[in-house]
């Protein structure tokens, strides 16, 4: 049944064959419909975190683009996440452990951890930086 949006986040780096994915949520919407995505951004960063969910793959801007540009009309494709690379990169990459986010993101246990990735994360939404953990794009089905 056609729909007049599709919110899919982190999903394609799921999926073996995502052309085949994105094609197939493209076809779910109604002509116009609204298409918002997120990936994990910057295949520089794949690591221990990637492994360990089963992602085949992250994305830069360009291969976003490319595999969305044949199914659908591309508004806007933006990365977000910039504040994080570093623990990103360090985690995944360097130390091969997972992300400290539990502790980070409550308040109860961590307060000072908490406050600072809250402020981190409002920065990152207030200003577009060329790269970073994740990318979302919003398009539209011709």
């Amino acid at each position: 049944m056609p729909s007049p949006r599709l919110v899919s986040t982190d999903v394609l780096e799921h999926i073996a064959d995502d052309r085949r994915a994105f094609a197939k949520m493209v076809d779910l919407l109604y002509p116009g419909g609204l298409l918002l995505i997120t990936v994990p951004a910057g295949p520089w960063l794949f690591g221990y975190h990637d492994e360990q969910l089963g992602h085949y793959r992250r994305y830069t801007k360009r291969t976003l683009r490319q595999l969305a540009e044949k199914f659908c009309s591309i508004e806007r494709v933006r990365y977000f996440g910039f504040t994080l690379v570093p623990v990103c990169y360090l985690y995944s990459r360097r130390w091969r452990k997972p992300y400290p986010v539990t502790e980070a993101g409550d308040a109860t246990k961590s307060p000072v951890k908490s406050m600072i990735l809250r402020g981190l994360l409002r920065f990152d939404r207030l200003v577009p930086l060329p790269f970073g953990t994740s990318l979302v794009m919003k398009a539209t089905k011709p």
